[in-house]
């Protein structure tokens, strides 16, 4: 029969580890699989927000522009309209193709990363575990492993509970901050381009 060493050094330093590793295992994931997409969501509401805030302080109406038209019926103007907003978001769309394509590829590397590193650490535990086993060491791995899970839950519950209540629900971009921001990148842009004089 082989001699079975016990230290607690390396047994809660071998938990420690695995939960380590388990957790962040479970965060990249969670984040490529659910929070990115939660995060367009978001984004998406608060731009519509935004938008709809700006049009409310213009007091903008489509209806008081077509009714100061004579010669042209509601409709026909509504097509033009239409047809405008269109041709606008087909040249922003090709405009701005590189710079998508840029965040795109800048992703995609971050994502890579993230996966490539979470596998070495996976390996790395998984190495560490054996050598642990080789030289002799004795350790509860059921009970480990059981508090390691559990551990792992209860950070993915918090985590995603904290996403659905707090952060999806939380407006970062505030209406009038970004007005004001507009305004100066408008400004700031006319002076550059010497559009405007300054006094």
């Amino acid at each position: 029969m082989t001699t079975c060493k016990t230290n607690k050094f390396v047994s809660n330093g071998l938990a420690i580890i695995i939960q380590v590793s388990l957790v962040f295992a479970f965060l990249t994931i969670f984040f490529f699989t659910y929070v990115k997409d939660v995060e367009k969501r978001e984004f998406g509401k608060q731009m519509d927000i935004i938008v709809d805030d700006l049009f409310k302080s213009a007091d903008f109406n489509i209806n008081q522009y077509v009714d100061m038209q004579t010669q042209t019926s509601k409709e026909d103007i509504s097509i033009t309209l239409s047809g405008m907003v269109a041709m606008l978001q087909q040249k922003i769309t090709i405009e701005s193709k590189e710079a998508i394509q840029s965040v795109v590829d800048s992703n995609n590397v971050i994502k890579t990363t993230a996966f490539t590193l979470m596998k070495k650490i996976l390996i790395g535990v998984i190495i560490a575990l054996c050598v642990v086993y080789i030289l002799g060491y004795c350790n509860q791995y059921l009970s480990m492993f059981q508090e390691i899970i559990i551990a792992v839950i209860v950070v993915a519950s918090t985590e995603l509970a904290f996403l659905e209540i707090v952060t999806a629900k939380y407006i970062t971009a505030s209406p009038s901050h970004v007005k004001q921001e507009i305004g100066k990148a408008l400004h700031a842009w006319l002076v550059n381009n010497n559009k405007i004089i300054m006094q």
